[in-house]
Formats: C-alpha cells, structure tokens, sequence
C-alpha cells in the first residue's frame, strides 16, 4: 500500500462483511463501524506500525473499547507487536493484497 488511504477501502470492505455500517472520518478517528446497539468500533489506519499510530489507539480507547490499528505491512517484531497491543486493550489488522486481516482482537 503506497497510500493511507488506500487502507480504507479492504478495512471497510472487512467490516461491512461482519455487518457493520462503516464511515470514515467520524469525530477525528479513520473509520467508525456500527453494528445494531454494540460499542461502534474504531480503526485508526496507518501505513506502518508505530508510536504515532499506538497513541491514536490510545487516544481513541476513550470512545470505544474496540479500537484496531491497520497497517499496510507487516510489522517486523510481529511478536512484540501483538503483545504490546494485547497489553494496551488494542486490536490489530494488516492490509495486505488489498485485503484486510485481523490480527488480533481488542481485549474484551
């Protein structure tokens, strides 16, 4: 993926197949998901992982418990990552092939 952007369309894709209602750019966060009367979740997209995308995550806990952080490759410490996120209440997806992935599931 040579753009953020290009993250929206295979996230939304995902949670439209999970029947959520997507929106992006809901209240400052990438994208918003809705699902009947569950907690939305929130996706905060990126190109790669990093400090700047763990503080969205971080920032956006304060509107959801299910927040996932996108990014368009693999991380290199994978293993690290997912316990980092795991730790922080954080779910995780990678876009990939113009498909997205989920990783890992936010903490309940």
């Amino acid at each position: 993926m040579t753009l953020e952007s290009d993250l929206y369309a295979p996230v939304k894709a995902l949670l439209e197949g999970q029947g959520y209602v997507v929106k992006g750019e809901v209240r400052g966060c990438d994208v918003v998901g809705v699902r009947g009367d569950e907690p939305p979740v929130v996706v905060e997209l990126k190109r790669s992982f990093g400090l700047s995308l763990v503080l969205q995550g971080v920032d956006r806990l304060a509107l959801s418990d299910r927040v996932y952080l996108a990014v368009g490759k693999w991380p290199k410490p994978m293993k690290g990552v997912r316990k980092l996120c795991r730790r922080l209440g954080l779910g995780l997806l990678v876009v990939e092939d113009e498909r997205a992935e989920i990783v890992l599931d936010p903490a309940p």
